[in-house]
């Protein structure tokens, strides 16, 4: 009866960091599949037939994984969902696997932040450059 408690116990304690990841990761995909090709618009318009970073072209390069082989890519989220599910066995490993999950996802997000945002700080800063320069203000008593 003890057991059963516990598992219960457990199983509740577990439902809000699980639900977190798993919105996480549903913005994760939103972001892969419809933010970023928007933004490899906007580059591809603005950048003036210059090269984008390495960076941003790596984050490019997993948007489009990403969406184009999408079933793939549920089939790999899927097996580690299991696997992990297999090896937690103590609620001291489903902490270790929550802070891990949480470490990476605040990566990958703030990765994909850093990666889109350098290209267009840096088109603003030339074109800020090459504009006119800002005009002065007139003297009151003049």
């Amino acid at each position: 009866m003890a057991t059963n408690e516990n598992n219960g116990k457990i199983k509740g304690a577990m439902f809000y960091p699980v639900a977190v990841i798993f919105i996480a990761l549903g913005l994760l995909a939103y972001l892969m599949v419809v933010i970023v090709p928007k933004f490899q618009e906007i580059f591809t318009e603005l950048s003036m037939n210059k090269p984008l970073p390495w960076f941003t072209q790596v984050v490019l390069g997993f948007s489009a994984t990403f969406k184009n082989h999408i079933l793939i890519v549920l089939g790999v989220g899927f097996a580690a969902i299991l696997s992990l599910q297999k090896y937690c066995r103590t609620k001291k490993d489903i902490l270790i696997i929550e802070r891990a999950m949480i470490i990476f996802l605040a990566l990958v997000v703030g990765t994909i932040v850093i990666a889109l945002f350098q290209p267009l700080i840096s088109i603003i800063t030339e074109l800020g450059n090459t504009s006119h320069p800002p005009p002065t203000r007139a003297d009151p008593l003049k």
